[in-house]
């Protein structure tokens, strides 16, 4: 049981994991008001 519960820990944050991360996150800041403009 105790193995079960060490898979529903989030996995450490690698450098690879945060680089993705970070480049997802700046393309939907950029996108976002281009998204907004188009609604209105």
């Amino acid at each position: 049981m105790h193995e079960e519960l060490i898979g529903l820990l989030p996995e450490e944050p690698t450098r690879r994991g945060f680089i993705i991360t970070s480049l997802a996150a700046g393309f939907a800041l950029a996108v976002q008001p281009v998204a907004a403009q188009t609604v209105i």
